[in-house]
């Protein structure tokens, strides 16, 4: 299946984009991918080893959570708004941080989908392993709670 640039689902601007790829994206799941490498799209958020510290997994998650939603309003012609991530549940990593040439694999499942609420399980795949997994909760929010929000009234 052919998809858009991640660009064109997610309402965010490089450098803040972290994702490269969209393998696929179902009504209940999306999964991504980024490499870890010094030209790429992580490569302003190396540390001094060229490694990419293992927290940034939860922003990678949420963006592919992004990516499902944008891809889902789409389908559902709607516009792509901004989500907001409210928690998440149960991070774990079995890796301190991804080093340089690592290929980043982040698969988002939809658990539960309410009007403005949504619950997704999480994980990030390296070489074919789980390294780091989480639940996080998302927020919907329409256009006159967005700029309440941004303090924009």
């Amino acid at each position: 299946m052919h998809f858009e640039p991640v660009v064109n689902y997610l309402p965010h601007d490089p450098p803040m984009i972290l994702i490269d790829q969209i393998i696929d994206v179902t009504d209940k799941e999306a999964i991504c991918q980024v490499a870890v490498d010094s030209n790429g799209v992580l490569a302003p958020f190396l540390n001094k080893k060229n490694e990419l510290p293992a927290w940034f997994a939860l922003e990678m998650m949420a963006q592919t959570i992004g990516v499902w939603q944008g891809w889902y309003a789409k389908k559902t012609q709607k516009d792509i708004h901004l989500g907001l991530l409210l928690g998440g549940r149960g991070f774990k990593t079995a890796m301190p941080s991804y080093p340089l040439n690592t290929i980043l694999t982040i698969h988002v499942t939809l658990l539960l989908l309410d009007t403005k609420l949504a619950s997704f399980d999480c994980r990030l795949i390296v070489n074919d392993k789980e390294m780091a997994t989480a639940r996080l909760n998302v927020y919907q929010p329409d256009d006159v709670e967005l700029k309440q929000f941004m303090g924009k009234d």
